[in-house]
C-alpha cells in the first residue's frame, strides 16, 4: 500500500510551526547555528517521509525525539568541527534576551538538559517526557530536581563572583 502523498501546504505549515522549537533543540546540543540547520533540514526530510502521524501531539513529540536523536549523532559524529569562540556568540538569536539562565543551562550534562529544556520551554509533563526519553516519570521527577540544584549552584557561584 502505498503512503499518502503530503501536501505542499501542510510542509510549509509545519515548518513554519515547529523549525524555532527544532533550532532551540539542536542549539542546546551543538552551539552551533550551521549544524543546527542541517539538522533541521534532516528533521524535516525525515518527517516528510513518516508522515501521516495520530495526532498533533504525537507528531511534535515524534519531531523532539528525532531532533534530540540526530543532535547525538551529530555529537558523537567523526565530521563534528572545534569551533572558535566567536562562533558561540550567536546565542543571542536563538534565546530570549530575558533569559539569564541559558548560558547555564548550557552547562549542565545533556539529559537535565533535555528535561529542563521539554518541561520549561515546550511545556510537557515529567510523564509525557518519560515517554519521550524512555524514562519513568519519578526518573524524570528526579532528573529534574537534580537539574534545579546543579542550575542554582551555578547560578550562585555566578552571582558571588
Amino acid at each position: 500500500m502505498r503512503q499518502p502523498k503530503i501536501d505542499n501546504f501542510i510542509i510549509k505549515d509545519i515548518i513554519e510551526r515547529y523549525s524555532d522549537m527544532i533550532m532551540r533543540i539542536a542549539y542546546h546540543h551543538t552551539g552551533n547555528l550551521t549544524e543546527c540547520e542541517d539538522i533541521m533540514q534532516d528533521v524535516f526530510v525525515s518527517l516528510i517521509k513518516k508522515y501521516p502521524f495520530h495526532s498533533e501531539e504525537h507528531m511534535k513529540a515524534w519531531i523532539i525525539r528525532v531532533t534530540i536523536n540526530k543532535c547525538k549523532n551529530y555529537m558523537k559524529s567523526s565530521y563534528r568541527k572545534i569551533l572558535p569562540l566567536s562562533e558561540h556568540s550567536n546565542i543571542a538569536v536563538m534565546t530570549d534576551s530575558s533569559n539569564e539562565v541559558m548560558e547555564e543551562i548550557m552547562l549542565l550534562p545533556e539529559t537535565e538538559r533535555d528535561v529542563i529544556y521539554l518541561h520549561y520551554y515546550e511545556g510537557y509533563t515529567a510523564k509525557e517526557i518519560g515517554k519521550m526519553i524512555s524514562k519513568s516519570e519519578n526518573a524524570v521527577h528526579i532528573i529534574l530536581t537534580r537539574a534545579r540544584s546543579r542550575l542554582k549552584l551555578l547560578i550562585d557561584g555566578e552571582t558571588s563572583k
